[in-house]
């Protein structure tokens, strides 16, 4: 049985204390995950249950007289810590000794980071300390991220054997961008084979419903060559999309009125049946589609692309996705960061 995770509290560090509160909830989860191989299934949304309640921006400002600004501050390193957390949850069935050791490292970065707190100290200085948390649980998320790239590329290196997960290095059914017949050539028929988390990797064919089943090399080549996403960026927001859509563009929740890759519905739908207009495109064009959404992130969704940009990993770039531009309940983030992953693995793969 593994001893649950104990960290320092610093005395008179109320803003502090809850955090390292919740801290030590979600690394006491995952420990506990590692020791019986069930830490793949850590989501944030489980990760955000644990521990005591977290103080909400309207407590912070009343009781303990934080700026919004500080307020704001707390409740994104407090998401950050989460995201990154998950994101070694999801990877640990792979590097599973690696992330073992990292929330060792981890928790001693942190033991030295709070000794470091002066008695009583200033809600300023709780917030350093905060930050200073979120930088050292970013750090071992990184640590462990390239770890696992590194196993994925030791796959490849022996001619596409599986990982411990199971999915090749390259994707069987794959065929490439320069070989794809897309359906204004005159061409079509099946997406191709199903590929790691679902994926269906062969050419863009148009779908029964008359939208557009998009192959995600077709949508990561795009977001990459035209958008000048980074990869990590690209596999990211194609793995939110397979969990959004399956990668139709015709894919519609009828209940909710959303449509798309990314599921857009009420006054977000409206905007982007008329940007499709404007285009002189279908609303199920994937072009218009993917061009609509980075439209969004550098406007209405501004606050979403800067997320991304500060994720470091396909995962987290996945997460940040997620709860910043989709806005969902979070409940299947798990998946999206693992699609992300995946997409990223094979498209390195043939980058090589």
């Amino acid at each position: 049985m593994t001893d649950p995770i104990s960290l320092p509290h610093p005395a008179d560090a109320p803003v502090l204390d809850a955090y390292v509160d919740h801290v030590e909830a979600v690394l006491d989860g995952l420990t506990k995950g590692l020791g019986d191989g069930t830490a793949a299934t850590m989501t944030v949304t489980t990760l955000d249950a644990m521990g005591p309640d977290q103080l909400q921006a309207s407590v912070l400002q009343s009781k303990y007289h934080a700026t919004q600004t500080q307020a704001k501050e707390y409740g994104t390193d407090l998401n950050s810590l989460d995201t990154k957390i998950a994101d070694l949850a999801g990877k640990s069935a792979d590097v599973a000794n690696n992330v073992k050791t990292e929330v060792s490292a981890l928790v001693d970065a942190i033991t030295t980071i709070l000794h470091s707190v002066p008695a009583k100290p200033t809600l300023a200085q709780q917030f350093d300390a905060i930050g200073a948390i979120d930088k050292a649980v970013g750090a071992a998320e990184k640590t462990v991220s390239d770890a696992s790239v590194s196993l994925a590329d030791q796959a490849g290196d022996t001619g596409g054997s599986s990982g411990s997960n199971g999915s090749s290095a390259m994707p069987a059914g794959y065929t490439s961008p320069a070989s794809a017949v897309s359906p204004s050539s005159g061409g079509g028929g099946s997406p191709g084979a199903v590929g790691p988390s679902g994926f269906k990797y062969g050419p863009t064919t148009t779908s029964a419903d008359g939208g557009e089943q998009v192959s995600p090399q077709d949508l990561y080549q795009y977001l990459v060559g035209t958008h000048h996403f980074t990869a990590a960026q690209a596999a990211g927001i194609v793995g939110n999309m397979q969990v959004e859509s399956s990668l139709n563009t015709g894919s519609q929740n009828l209940k909710e009125g959303a449509i798309g890759l990314c599921q857009w519905e009420g006054g977000r739908r409206t905007q982007l049946e008329a940007f499709a207009a404007a285009e002189g495109k279908k609303v199920t064009d994937w072009h218009a589609q993917v061009d609509f959404m980075v439209q969004e992130l550098h406007g209405s969704h501004a606050n979403a692309y800067a997320q991304m940009r500060s994720a470091q990993t396909p995962g987290a770039v996945a997460a940040a996705f997620d709860q910043y531009y989709e806005q969902s309940a979070g409940t299947s983030r798990s998946q999206r960061i693992a699609d992300a992953t995946s997409i990223a693995q094979a498209m390195s793969a043939l980058s090589v």
